[in-house]
């Protein structure tokens, strides 16, 4: 497929996206939260505007210069491997909590794009020390959003029942 056939598309169906995710928001209730910027819709509303502002770019760009070469294909396994990843996800976070399923979910990602860099992958001692240096940015990471969403947003994320984790 040429490239601009497939910019097009992707564009046209990303602006499509956004425009329904941005409504849907607009319809969460707003909880008790006292300032606009604070309800639960207006962060992932914020995201949204930006990604429809690169989108629009894209479709401006794709129309004024038609690229005419060949695109390589954007399906590959690891992309199904997140989207799967990322489906797994969003299903079990009400189930084992936020904490526990974003530090999964991070740590399985980046073990998997790491088994996927041939040329540096680690093996032995290498791997194990990795495994630890990933575990721990997973942690940390999540611990970092996890302060993020609870103490500055103020939004009750999914617990794992009696643990609350």
């Amino acid at each position: 497929m040429k490239a601009w056939k497939k910019d097009l598309i992707l564009s046209i169906l990303l602006l499509l996206f956004c425009a329904a995710a941005y409504f849907y928001c607009a319809t969460l209730p707003p909880g008790y939260q006292k300032y606009t910027m604070a309800h639960a819709g207006a962060y992932v509303q914020f995201w949204i505007v930006i990604l429809a502002i690169l989108s629009l770019a894209l479709l401006i760009r794709t129309i004024l210069r038609k690229p005419q070469e060949e695109s390589a294909s954007m399906w590959s396994k690891m992309v199904f491997l997140t989207l799967l990843s990322l489906a797994a996800y969003l299903f079990l976070m009400p189930h084992i909590g936020f904490t526990l399923a974003t530090c999964l979910f991070l740590f399985g990602l980046a073990v998997a794009y790491q088994r996927q860099d041939t040329e540096n992958r680690p093996s032995g001692k290498a791997l194990a020390l990795a495994a630890v240096k990933w575990f721990i940015l997973c942690a940390v990471t999540t611990a970092a959003l996890q302060l993020l969403f609870t103490k500055v947003l103020k939004v009750v994320l999914p617990t794992l029942g009696i643990l609350g984790i």
